[in-house]
Formats: structure tokens, sequence, C-alpha cells
């Protein structure tokens, strides 16, 4: 899992409108998706695991 900043409104593949903004857990493939169509910045991978805590970019 990763979590993202929308940087615009998103609509879910479910259909729920997410707004720019909202910082949502997603699965890798669609922060990938997200970042390259420029709807999200990626904040990292998510706070449930210990060894990422605190993770702020690439290493």
């Amino acid at each position: 899992m990763a979590q993202v900043t929308l940087t615009k409104d998103w609509t879910d593949p479910k259909g729920q409108v997410h707004h720019a903004g909202e910082v949502l857990a997603v699965d890798d493939l669609t922060a990938g998706q997200l970042a390259a169509q420029g709807v999200c910045d990626w904040v990292g991978p998510s706070a449930k695991d210990p060894k990422t805590d605190g993770w702020v970019g690439p290493s």
C-alpha cells in the first residue's frame, strides 16, 4: 500500500469521488497510475509497516 495526496479530483473504480487534497491509501499499481496521470503526489508506503514509518522519499 502507498499513500497519495490527490492534486485533482478523482473517481475511484467503485465510483466514489475523492477531492483534491485528500490523502488516500491505495495499492502500488494505482499509486503509479495516478502519478503518471498527474492526479497525485506520492507520499510513500503506509505507516502500517514499522520499517517504513517516517519514510519521506526514495532511498
